[in-house]
C-alpha cells in the first residue's frame, strides 16, 4: 500500500506495549456526503508481526488542511490522544491554527472527539509578529503546553502557556518572551517540567527549566491516575513485614497482563535486586482488587534486609480501566515509590545467645520437579557439580546471603510410596554466621523456604538451575538427631525391646533358682539367683576361651555336675536370639525405608537380604536332614550326658561342696530326665505340631543359622528334649560363619556407602551398620567356639 501523505505520519507507542502508525488522508469526491478528510491508524501488537487493517480515528466531509499531528499516550485520561493541527482558510494576516483532539484506545476504538478552543492572550501581541509558529503539546498532568515562537536569526522569542480543557491560558514562570535557541526544540518531562536550550554563544550553552502548572493534582507518583499507596512514599516499615501492598486508583479498575515488581536497592543505577514479581492475571493468588484498589500479597522474604531501601515499579498493563478495558499507565521510575526497612531486624524467638549463633549452621534439602529430575539424570558428574554450584549461587543471590553451600549429595525422595516419579532431593547447607552482624541462620532458612514455595513470583523461577525446584516442597531443614521425634521414638522402641529381653532373662533365671532351692542345691532363691547369673557370665567368658579346660579329677567332677546344670542352660542366650530377630527386622526396614533413596542401593540391599537367606535356608535344611538320617549308636548315651555340660562351670562344685543329700537325689532325678531325650526323628513322630514347629524354626534359621541352637535352649522348664549330635553344633557354627561372610560383611559395605551418599541420617541408618559391625565381630567368637569344639573332640 503506497500513500501520498500530506504531512509526516506519527508512530506512537500504546499503553499495552504495541505501536500505531497514524496518518491523515485527503480524498476528492463529488459526493457531498462522503468523507474527504480523515485520520487513520494501523495497529501492531507487542512481539507480533501481524499488521491489521487500518481503522478510522477521525473523518469529516470537509476538506481540511492538516499541517501537523501530535499523538501520545494520555497520562491524565484513559488511552491515547492525538492532536490534529489544521490551518484554516482565513483572510487574517496571521491565521491561528485550529486543534482537534481525538481520544482513542490501544486497538483504535475512538471514544471522544473535541475541538480545543484557544483564544490567545493579548500579551503576545500577535499582530506585531511576522510568520510565528504555533505549537501545542499534551501535558502529563492534563491540558496542553501552548507556545508561540517568533524566530529571528540565531534565536527565538517564546511565549508559553498551560492551556486547560476549558480554553483558559495559565502563564508559565518565565518572562515574556523568553529567548531560546532557534535550532533546538523544547522538551517536556514526565513531571511537567519544561526544558529549553538558550541561545548558544560561542561554545557555551545552557538550559533553562520551569515547572509548568499542573491541571490535575499530583499525588507524588508522576501518575495522576494513582491516588495513594500503602506503604506511602519514603515511609519506614519493619523488616520482614508481610502486610499487603495496596494501590488506589482514581478510577475503577480490573487486573490485566502486566506485572508489578519490588526491588531492593543495591546502591547503583540499575534496577536492583528483584524481590518479588507479580503478574495481574497469572498470579491471582497473590493479588486482589476491589473497585479502585489493588492489594498485593507480600511473602516474608521480600523485605528481609534491615535498613535497606525498596522501591516498586508497575508496568503500564498491570491494571486496566473497568469502563473501557484499556491498560493504564504504571510507574516506570524507581525513585518515585520507595520506602525503607527499619535498621534492626526482629530476632527469632528462642534464638538463643549470640555465642550459640556462631555454631548455628543448618543442613537442609530441596526437591527437584519431575522435569528437573529428568534433566538432572542427563548430566554427567562434572555437569552435576556445575548444577549444584549454579543452584547455590542462585539461592544465595535470592536471599542475599553468601552463606549458602552444598556437599553435592542427592538422594531419591521416598516419602511418597505411591509416586513413581523418583524425584531427587538435593542437600543445601546454610553456614553458620561469621560475625555478630550476620543474619540468624533460621531466618535465612525461612526466607529460602518462602522464596521456593512462592517461586513463581520470585527471581528463582527465571534462573537456570533454581527453576527446576519443587515449590510445594520448599526448603526443609534437617533436624538434629535429638530434635527428630521419629529418631527418639525408634530409640525408645529399641530400649523397650532389650528391656523385654532382660525381663525374660530374669524370669528364666528366677524360675531355675526356685527349682534349685526345691532340689536342695541352695538354701534361698536370692542366693540361687545370683549363683546362676554368675555361672552364666562365666560360661560366656569360657565360650571364647581356647583352653580345653581343667583335666583329671576336676574334669571328671565337672562332668558329674553337667546333668544338674542342664536345667540351667545359659539364660543370656535370650539376648542372642533377640539380637538375631532385631538384625533381620532392621535388614527389611533398611531395604524398604532407607535403601530406596540412593541409586542401586535398594536392589543391592534386596539382593543381600534374599540370596543369603536362600543359601542359609538350604544349609539349614542340610543340617536338619543330616540329623534325621544319622544312625543312633552307643556314643549317644555318652553324648547325652555331654550335651548339657559343654558349657559347665568347674566352680560349681566348690560352691556346692556343702550340699545335702537332697542335692544328690536331685541330680539323680535329672539324670533320669536326661535319658528320656529322643532323636529329632522320633520327636517329629511324636506329634504333628512338632512338624509345624520345625518348619517355623527352619524358616527363621534362614535369617540366622544360629537360631537352630534353640534346640539346646530351655525357658522356664520348657525345652525340646531333643538329642543332637556333636556335628550338629559344628555345622551350626559353620553356618553362622558363612552367613556373616555372605551377608553381614557386604551389608556393612553397603551401609557405609549409603552413609557416604545420604543427606539425612536417621536412627535406622545409624543402627543398621552398627548391628552389622557387631555381627561381623562375632565372627571371631564363632571361629573360637569352632576350634574349641574340635579340640574337645580330639
Amino acid at each position: 500500500m503506497v500513500l501520498a501523505l500530506q504531512v509526516p505520519p506519527s508512530v506512537v507507542s500504546t499503553v499495552d506495549g504495541g505501536y500505531m502508525f497514524i496518518y491523515p488522508n485527503i480524498t476528492t469526491s463529488q459526493d457531498p456526503f462522503s468523507s474527504r478528510t480523515g485520520l487513520y491508524s494501523v495497529y501492531c501488537g507487542y512481539g507480533s508481526n501481524i499488521v491489521r487493517e487500518p481503522v478510522i480515528l477521525y473523518e469529516t466531509i470537509l476538506e481540511l488542511n492538516i499541517v501537523g499531528l501530535n499523538c501520545v499516550i494520555s497520562h491524565s485520561e484513559v488511552g491515547q490522544i492525538c492532536l490534529i493541527t489544521i490551518q484554516p482558510n482565513s483572510t487574517d494576516l496571521i491565521p491561528i491554527p485550529v486543534y482537534i483532539q481525538v481520544n482513542y484506545l490501544s486497538l483504535g476504538s475512538v471514544f471522544d472527539v473535541k475541538r480545543v478552543y484557544a483564544t490567545l492572550p493579548t500579551i503576545i501581541g500577535i499582530n506585531q509578529l511576522t510568520d510565528p509558529q504555533f505549537i501545542i503539546n499534551p501535558l502529563p498532568f492534563g491540558g496542553y503546553f501552548y507556545s508561540v515562537v517568533q524566530t529571528t536569526n540565531m534565536s527565538s522569542d517564546v511565549w508559553g502557556f498551560v492551556l486547560d480543557e476549558n480554553g483558559k491560558f495559565n502563564p508559565w514562570d518565565l518572562s515574556y518572551p523568553t529567548l531560546s535557541d532557534s535550532n533546538a526544540s523544547h522538551q517536556i518531562l514526565t513531571n511537567n517540567t519544561l526544558a529549553m536550550l538558550q541561545p548558544i554563544v560561542g561554545q557555551n550553552w545552557s538550559l533553562i527549566t520551569t515547572n509548568l502548572y499542573k491541571i490535575h493534582k499530583d499525588n507524588g507518583y508522576d501518575n495522576i491516575l494513582i491516588r495513594n499507596t500503602t506503604p506511602g512514599i519514603h515511609k519506614t516499615i519493619p523488616a520482614r513485614d508481610t502486610n499487603p501492598l495496596s494501590i488506589t486508583y482514581t478510577i475503577p479498575i480490573v487486573l490485566s497482563n502486566g506485572t508489578i515488581t519490588i526491588f531492593q536497592s543495591n546502591g547503583s543505577s540499575n534496577p536492583g535486586i528483584v524481590r518479588q514479581t507479580i503478574n495481574g492475571l497469572n498470579n491471582q493468588n497473590y493479588v486482589t482488587f476491589d473497585n479502585d484498589t489493588v492489594s498485593i500479597v507480600i511473602i516474608e522474604s521480600t523485605f528481609n534486609n534491615p535498613g535497606s531501601t525498596y522501591y516498586v515499579m508497575i508496568e503500564n498493563n498491570f491494571v486496566s480501566s473497568l469502563l473501557y478495558n484499556e491498560p493504564l499507565p504504571g510507574l516506570s521510575n524507581k525513585i518515585v515509590w520507595s520506602f525503607t526497612t527499619l535498621p534492626e531486624e526482629e530476632k527469632e524467638k528462642g534464638g538463643g545467645s549470640k555465642i550459640k549463633m556462631f555454631f548455628d549452621g543448618i543442613y537442609g534439602k530441596v526437591k527437584l520437579t519431575k522435569t528437573g529430575t529428568a534433566y538432572f539424570d542427563t548430566l554427567d558428574p562434572n555437569q552435576i557439580n556445575e548444577f549444584f554450584n549454579n543452584l547455590t549461587q542462585e539461592l544465595a543471590n535470592a536471599v542475599i546471603s553468601k552463606r549458602i553451600s552444598t556437599n553435592h549429595r542427592f538422594v531419591i525422595d521416598t516419602s511418597n510410596i505411591e509416586s513413581t516419579s523418583n524425584q531427587y532431593l538435593l542437600s543445601i547447607r546454610i553456614d553458620k554466621p561469621q560475625s555478630a552482624s550476620d543474619r540468624e541462620t533460621k531466618l535465612i532458612a525461612r526466607d529460602l523456604d518462602a522464596m521456593i514455595r512462592n517461586m513463581n513470583i520470585t527471581v528463582l523461577a527465571s534462573e537456570s538451575s533454581s527453576k527446576y525446584l519443587e515449590p510445594l516442597y520448599g526448603y526443609v531443614t534437617i533436624p538434629r538427631w535429638y530434635e527428630n521425634f521419629a529418631n527418639i521414638f525408634q530409640l525408645i522402641l529399641t530400649v523397650t525391646f532389650f528391656l523385654i529381653l532382660t525381663i525374660l532373662c530374669i524370669i528364666s533365671i528366677h524360675y531355675d533358682a526356685k527349682i534349685e532351692v526345691k532340689s536342695g542345691a541352695n538354701s534361698s532363691v536370692r542366693k540361687a539367683f545370683f549363683h546362676i547369673m554368675k555361672s552364666d557370665i562365666h560360661k560366656l567368658t569360657q565360650s571364647v576361651n581356647l583352653c580345653k579346660g581343667r583335666e583329671g579329677n576336676e574334669g571328671r567332677e565337672v562332668n558329674e555336675r553337667r546333668v544338674v546344670d542342664e536345667i540351667k542352660s545359659n539364660h543370656f542366650k535370650v539376648y542372642l536370639y533377640g539380637f538375631n530377630v532385631l538384625s533381620f527386622v532392621l535388614d527389611i526396614l533398611f531395604a524398604k525405608v532407607e535403601a530406596g533413596s540412593v541409586k542401586i542401593i535398594f536392589f543391592v540391599s534386596v539382593f543381600f537380604v534374599t540370596v543369603p537367606y536362600v543359601i542359609k535356608l538350604g544349609y539349614v535344611v542340610y543340617i536338619i536332614l543330616s540329623e534325621l538320617v544319622r544312625k543312633e549308636n552307643s556314643e549317644d548315651s555318652v553324648q547325652l550326658l555331654d550335651e548339657s555340660g559343654e558349657k559347665g562351670d568347674p566352680e560349681d562344685l566348690n560352691d556346692q561342696q556343702d550340699g545335702s543329700q537332697g542335692q544328690q537325689d536331685g541330680s539323680q532325678g535329672q539324670q533320669v530326665k536326661a535319658k528320656e531325650k529322643v532323636t529329632i526323628k522320633k520327636w517329629l513322630e511324636d506329634s504333628k505340631k512338632h512338624k509345624i514347629v520345625l518348619v517355623m524354626l527352619i524358616s527363621l534359621a534362614g535369617t540366622d543359622v544360629g537360631v537352630l541352637e534353640i534346640f539346646n535352649f530351655q525357658f522356664c522348664g520348657y525345652k525340646f528334649n531333643i538329642k543332637l549330635s556333636e556335628k550338629f553344633q559344628q555345622r551350626v557354627i559353620i553356618g553362622e560363619i558363612i552367613g556373616i561372610i555372605i551377608k553381614n560383611i557386604p551389608e556393612l559395605v553397603i551401609r557405609i556407602y549409603f552413609l557416604n551418599r545420604a543427606i539425612d541420617f536417621s536412627y535406622l541408618s545409624i543402627l543398621t551398620p552398627l548391628v552389622s559391625l557387631i555381627k561381623i565381630l562375632s565372627l571371631f567368637v564363632n571361629f573360637t567356639k569352632l576350634m574349641k569344639i574340635k579340640n574337645n573332640g580330639s
